[in-house]
């Protein structure tokens, strides 16, 4: 138009007239032009600060953030690893997960679906259950705190990442033990494709043999004759094969080595052993199957006195059986007492009467001296000078068996020393000897020889094959011992020695795992999974919408719908379990109102340091195959809030109660246009910085090129004007 103007105009001045209306018109548009570049270069002022200072979003933080809030950089990660108070530390060393490996993480972003939904699929970890263990929930108890771990893909509500799955910004790395993860950057939860490997049970418990010194004690016979007792214990299949006491004098040289043979844990030595005078140190040492044992126990100090020095008037009698202090002789042999009486004083001794009265079993046949009357002998001297001395020698025999040591005694007596009657005596013993049997030593469980009158049937057997010996575990203390074959019960023993092992159960009566001997194992008081330990509940929840009197989870809860839960734990372990019987009302109180509490409490409690509002009922104990039960009604809001959904916990305010006891249950309520829309806008492509700066820019060019076409076209107006009037055009 303004082309064909300005050529028609030298043939044509009337033209002059429309080229003033076309220029009018340009003004006009100028100005609105102008006013456009105006308002878009102030729309393109706000478009700068949401860009570069964009809105935090109405519900960005979850009290199921591992890092409340989330993060903006890996040093906010490692910040909150190397922060105690936050356990971040101790979960990432539960998955295997080091400091290092979460440095070297990178920004980008994961879909929920990268690994499908099997087995390998990504797992989200956080503090606060959602799903039930059929979906795939996990709860962890990690030196007494607990998080959850679930199927990431379990958060896809809306029909667009049902099918394409939901994009996350996040850090990613990779771990030599757990593989790849990521830190999703809105709440800083643990992101894994597998879990930990659980750790191996503890060990079984080994309880070695033992062996231990007891005691010793030197029993004093007479003023230079001792005998020892001896002690030990053995525990756990360790035996004794005899003691050794090692008798030191005072400079600590050895002076008597003395070794018995004997397998009981106390002994008595019968043996009478005579010292010297001065001082003695005693040690025994018990000969064990774990080699010589001794102990500060096993050690005793006795003194032997000097001889009294004799003082007048003094007389002694010593008498022996064939020259020696005891003999066996036989049945009917003649033997020969001994007798000497001696003046060991200082004086003469007057009137001394030495006598002996022959015991029982013992037939005095004649004597050098003196004279025999009822089996009784005696001698009297008138005189007996300092130094002298009488001997006599008396025949005797043993005409018939006697059992024992058959003790004989002679006494000296003499007026001259009123202070003692008898002044001296002394004995001499014999013993008979017995038909010597081969028996089997029930406690030893050797074979010996002894007298036929020791024969006890209590200890010994004339049986042999009573001495064959095996080795068994005894199912009472669990120790493998050594038995006499024939003594074997299998009610008691058992020829298996494997049965004396250990083995790790479950008490099902404690509920702890605890270690016993295989034999020990009753399948109605333990259990050999130690697992079983652990206490298995089953969590069932199921929802009713009464206002609209059908399943809540098939039909759409509308305002002002009342909806009642009912809550079932079943108790399916073999231990007692007990349950702190609540319900987590965070997501279900979002869109609706507590309308009866059901015999429970609302209240609120710190989930990860942020108050979260829980119905409780106190803490229940159920018995194996127990089932217990609550139930609630809640009313949906008059007004269903139009609040956004969530950004760190997708499933906050995205029109979905869901409530998870064992089971999850979803029920979808009946929100409104604006939040529709913003499911719909969740699908749209995302853009950031760059593209909208791209399009402010596209639109504030063609806005400028506009309004600088319409002041050109003025400008090339008022020259054309110009020298129209001038006469040059």
């Amino acid at each position: 138009m303004f082309q064909k103007l300005v050529s028609g105009l030298p043939f044509s001045p009337a033209l002059v007239g429309q080229l003033g209306f076309y220029a009018r018109r340009l003004k006009k548009e100028e100005a609105s032009r102008r006013l456009g570049l105006i308002f878009t270069a102030l729309a393109l002022v706000v478009q700068s600060f949401a860009v570069f200072s964009p809105p935090d979003p109405a519900n960005a933080a979850s009290s199921n953030d591992l890092i409340y809030g989330g993060v903006t950089s890996v040093a906010q990660i490692l910040t909150a690893y190397d922060n105690p108070a936050t356990g971040y530390k101790k979960l990432m060393d539960y998955n295997g997960i080091t400091r290092s490996e979460i440095a070297a993480t990178v920004s980008t972003t994961i879909n929920s679906r990268d690994y499908g939904t099997g087995s390998n699929a990504w797992i989200s970890w956080g503090h606060n259950p959602r799903f039930s263990t059929e979906l795939g929930e996990v709860m962890h108890n990690i030196d007494g705190s607990v998080f959850y771990s679930r199927p990431l893909w379990r958060f896809d509500s809306t029909s667009w990442t049902l099918t394409n799955g939901s994009t996350h910004n996040v850090f990613k790395g990779t771990s030599a033990k757990l593989g790849v993860f990521a830190i999703m950057k809105n709440c800083g939860n643990l992101a894994a494709t597998k879990l930990p490997t659980p750790p191996p049970p503890p060990p079984p418990v080994v309880i070695p043999p033992t062996a231990t010194c007891t005691v010793l004690d030197a029993i004093k016979i007479d003023r230079d004759k001792y005998r020892f007792t001896m002690g030990s214990s053995v525990a756990n299949g360790a035996t004794i094969s005899g003691y050794t006491i090692t008798v030191k004098n005072s400079s600590g040289a050895v002076v008597k080595t003395i070794n018995e043979s004997s397998t009981n844990s106390s002994f008595e030595s019968q043996t009478v052993h005579t010292f010297s005078p001065g001082s003695y140190t005693a040690s025994s040492t018990v000969n064990t199957s774990l080699g010589p044992i001794t102990s500060d126990s096993c050690v005793d100090q006795f003194v032997v006195e000097e001889a009294p020095v004799v003082t007048n008037p003094s007389v002694t009698i010593t008498k022996k059986v064939d020259g020696v202090e005891q003999k066996t002789v036989a049945i009917g042999q003649e033997f020969k007492y001994q007798i000497v009486a001696k003046n060991t004083g200082d004086i003469a001794l007057s009137n001394v009467t030495v006598s002996d009265n022959a015991p029982a079993g013992v037939t005095f046949v004649s004597a050098t001296l003196g004279s025999i009357a009822n089996n009784k002998w005696s001698y009297t001297v008138a005189n007996l000078p300092v130094g002298q001395s009488i001997t006599v020698s008396i025949t005797a025999k043993v005409p018939a068996y006697a059992a024992g040591f058959i003790k004989n005694t002679a006494c000296v007596d003499t007026p001259t020393i009123s202070a003692t009657n008898p002044d001296s005596c002394d004995d001499a013993t014999v013993d008979v000897p017995v038909p010597m049997i081969e028996v089997c030593n029930l406690t030893t469980l050797a074979l010996e020889t002894i007298k036929e009158t020791d024969f006890n049937p209590t200890r010994h057997s004339k049986d042999p094959n009573d001495c064959k010996r095996i080795q068994v575990c005894d199912l009472t203390s669990d120790i493998v011992i050594t038995i006499r074959e024939v003594d074997f019960d299998s009610t008691k023993q058992s020829k298996d020695t494997a049965e004396c092992d250990k083995m790790q159960v479950c008490d099902l009566t404690t509920g702890a795992i605890t270690t016993i001997p295989k034999n020990n194992f009753d399948s109605t008081k333990y259990s050999k999974d130690a697992y079983d330990c652990q206490s298995k509940l089953v969590n069932e929840k199921s929802a009713t919408n009464l206002t609209q009197e059908s399943d809540a989870t098939k039909v759409i809860a509308k305002a002002g719908d009342r909806i009642q839960y009912t809550l079932s734990v079943t108790n399916t372990g073999k231990i007692d379990a007990s349950i702190d019987f609540q319900e987590n009302m965070a997501d279900t109180l979002e869109y609706s109102a507590l309308n009866d509490n059901g015999g429970g409490s609302l209240t609120e409690v710190l989930v990860n340091g942020y108050p979260t509002k829980v119905l409780t009922w106190g803490k229940v104990t159920l018995k194996p195959g127990e089932k217990v039960s609550r139930t609630f009604t809640v009313k949906v809001l008059d007004t269903i809030p139009l609040t956004p959904q969530g950004i760190s916990e997708p499933g906050s305010y995205d029109c979905i109660m869901t409530n998870t006891f064992g089971n999850t249950v979803g029920i979808t309520v009946d929100c409104q246009a604006p939040k529709v829309l913003e499911a719909v806008i969740k699908q749209l492509p995302s853009t950031g910085p760059t593209e909208n700066m791209i399009f402010a820019g596209l639109l504030a060019t063609i806005v400028v090129y506009f309004y600088s076409r319409s002041r050109q076209l003025g400008g090339e107006i008022r020259l054309i004007r110009k020298d129209f009037n001038a006469g040059t055009l």
